[in-house]
């Protein structure tokens, strides 16, 4: 006999389990059916386990125990759909208890999240190429900053031009490249600041080489902020005139 609390559950759009206090399956909702492919059936009395990729055999006891412990356990990772193939999903465990306050099983919610996962690595593709794009330029001093001026990122160009290798400059403050006069004119927290109200500071100037000579350069700072709109960085730019 369907009960309403499980019409209710085929109605939700993420696959729902209903399962014994050892993990094994006693209901499956309709979303789960779609996302891995098994009817019903062929889950009923089966392991929870049976939906994880066989490298995780293991992490399904673990998952369950700390749902045990603590009530709730939410990851994220592969999942296993009946014909062998994997998708990325969210699966929360959720423990319930008896009239004694005994926890007599668990309810299993599991969302396809392999289109997330997609974008994301294809962010970690394009974020890398261009890693390794901007490291290689050696015509252009290309480097970041975090939101209090110390550079995070260092480049070929950003070598050849100033002098300083990586290991010697990350940490340091951008300050480090500018003459004494410009330090006693605070110029380069005055270059952030207006880099951050007016979304970019672009000059040409003096800047100072890790050997202490000068150079003409001609310098642009562009501000980077986060999805919620807090300074989270600077993106810089130096082109040397000798």
């Amino acid at each position: 006999m369907i009960t309403n609390s499980q019409l209710l559950l085929d109605s939700l759009p993420e696959g729902v389990l209903q399962v014994d206090k050892e993990g094994y399956i006693k209901y499956t909702n309709q979303s789960m059916v779609k996302l891995t492919g098994y009817q019903p059936d062929e889950l009923l009395n089966k392991h929870i386990s049976t939906l994880y990729v066989k490298n995780d055999s293991l992490k399904s006891e673990f998952e369950l125990d700390v749902a045990r412990k603590t009530g709730q356990f939410i990851s994220e990772g592969w999942k296993k759909r009946k014909d062998g193939s994997e998708f990325w999903s969210e699966f929360v465990i959720t423990s319930f208890k008896d009239s004694n306050e005994i926890i007599s099983g668990f309810t299993c919610t599991l969302r396809n999240f392999s289109e997330r996962k997609e974008r994301d690595l294809e962010l970690r593709k394009s974020e890398e190429q261009y890693r390794l794009m901007v490291e290689t330029v050696r015509d252009y001093a290309i480097f970041m900053l975090d939101a209090t001026g110390h550079i995070i990122t260092w480049n070929e160009g950003a070598r050849l031009t100033k002098g300083y290798s990586k290991n010697e400059i990350i940490g340091k403050h951008f300050s480090i490249f500018y003459t004494s006069k410009d330090l006693d004119d605070k110029k380069p927290e005055r270059e952030l600041k207006i880099a951050v109200a007016t979304g970019k500071y672009e000059e040409e100037g003096w800047r100072v080489k890790k050997n202490g000579s000068v150079f003409w350069a001609n310098v642009v700072i562009t501000p980077l902020f986060n999805e919620v709109n807090k300074l989270i960085g600077f993106f810089k730019g130096d082109e040397g005139y000798y």
